[in-house]
């Protein structure tokens, strides 16, 4: 399994990102947006930064294109034509929405950076239809050994074993962003599991597929179709303020 991104770089803010958005509604104006926002170039080289905090604030340091993928709740591997500074420049974001809740839900989020990336980048996206190569994340034969989460859970995580690379998630959906970071590969959930889960994941990257399905009791199973692609037709960079 290639590794065409290192999971050190995209797992921290995947994971702030899960913790403060929520999945239930939340009493927030439909018409909610970020109304005061600072986005500036950042010329110094390092990793991407995003913190989702209570009361509508978002604040990051990333490229336009780590910006498409939150916006749209994609991978990598689903943005086209994001080419020259659109993959890296980093830019310096601080937004608030005004009348926020203390959590937004998730597709509420997405609209309202969607729109502050139009409004700012001069954003132009479209979607279409890409056939390419996936893992799809089943059930195994056995079942699952995966362990709800409460809000009780108090999770004893031990340390990492040597030599192995530690996966964390909250949910399917975490842990198959989690994967597609490090096999260059899109992972789909197939499971047809919902709800959370303290997941913690330790692998090698020479065994993956069988620790997956002897830790978690999870397979992938590599298969091939149309797989939605967000492509940029357009974007500036934005006046700074």
């Amino acid at each position: 399994m290639p590794c065409a991104r290192r999971l050190s770089s995209w797992l921290p803010w995947i994971i702030a990102i899960a913790i403060t958005l929520s999945a239930a509604p939340a009493q927030a104006p439909a018409d909610l947006k970020f109304n005061l926002a600072s986005i500036k170039l950042n010329p110094n080289p390092s990793g991407p930064r995003l913190q989702n905090l209570p009361g509508g604030r978002f604040q990051a340091t990333c490229t336009l294109e780590t910006l498409v993928i939150l916006a749209f709740g994609v991978e990598p591997m689903q943005v086209s034509g994001a080419r020259g500074w659109i993959g890296s420049d980093r830019f310096d974001i601080d937004a608030k929405a005004e009348g926020a809740p203390e959590k937004l839900p998730e597709e509420q989020f997405r609209r309202m950076l969607q729109a502050l990336l139009a409004e700012r980048f001069a954003l132009k996206t479209h979607k279409e239809s890409k056939e390419m190569s996936f893992y799809a994340l089943t059930v195994g034969p056995k079942g699952t050994k995966l362990t709800p989460r409460t809000p009780d859970s108090h999770p004893s995580i031990p340390p990492t074993p040597a030599g192995k690379s530690r996966f964390l998630a909250l949910n399917l959906k975490g842990l198959c962003r989690a994967l597609s970071s490090v096999s260059g590969r899109l992972v789909v959930d197939e499971t047809n599991l919902t709800g959370d889960y303290t997941i913690v994941f330790d692998s090698s990257a020479d065994a993956m597929m069988d620790e997956l399905q002897e830790q978690l009791g999870l397979k992938l199973v590599p298969r091939k179709a149309g797989v939605d692609v967000i492509v940029i037709d357009h974007a500036e960079h934005p006046i700074a303020n």
